[in-house]
């Protein structure tokens, strides 16, 4: 295989929603599923299924995020943690745009709606006119991507592997940071809950 140049990194906020709450809904069913004393009846047998059902569509979305990878020829998509992927060659690409959305909702005493975070997709148009979307990528690793890509694309000489700086993924990730935080309490308080009760 062909030396990766650039390589995209999952939005915290996709990670790190759809992790919590594989774990969080996790945990309920198992407090649920410890508190139940032999007693089976249909509300309780409908709370298990439906956080097991949440926890694992959670760990399907997480397993699914997907990353690009740039080699010298091609452009590979493949999920975070799985070894399948799919590469297509620059000449199959028509061009790769990214639009952002932002995401409001009512919460809270107040009946206005709130920012919650921005919702960014990233489109790869392909010249057989198929689209293939993805929500997992940052605006400022985006435009890294994009001005490599563009560069490879024209063949403009030798371009090194880009290296990653952490701060700059912390800037481009601090959209939703404060529901991750929250979600990460709530889990975290979960958690010990379940594993230090006796």
């Amino acid at each position: 295989m062909e030396p990766i140049i650039y390589k995209t990194q999952p939005r915290l906020f996709i990670l790190g929603m759809t992790f919590l709450g594989f774990a969080f809904f996790g945990f309920l069913f198992l407090l649920t599923f410890r508190n139940i004393n032999d007693d089976y009846n249909i509300l309780i047998v409908t709370l298990l299924v439906f956080f097991a059902i949440l926890s694992l569509t959670f760990l399907f979305y997480f397993l699914t995020i997907k990353t690009i990878k740039l080699t010298k020829h091609n452009l590979v998509i493949s999920p975070l943690l799985s070894p399948f992927s799919k590469s297509l060659n620059f000449s199959d690409i028509k061009n790769i745009t990214q639009t952002k959305k932002e995401v409001k909702a009512v919460y809270g005493v107040s009946w206005t709606p709130s920012y919650i975070y921005t919702d960014i997709k990233t489109s790869i148009n392909l010249v057989d006119n198929k689209l293939i979307k993805l929500n997992s990528i940052g605006q400022i690793d985006f435009d890294e991507f994009h001005k490599t890509f563009n560069k490879l694309r024209r063949g403009e000489g030798k371009i090194k592997e880009q290296k990653r700086n952490f701060i700059l993924y912390l800037v481009d990730n601090f959209d939703g940071i404060i529901w991750i935080i929250l979600l990460l309490i709530l889990t975290t308080g979960l958690g010990y809950r379940i594993f230090t009760k006796q």
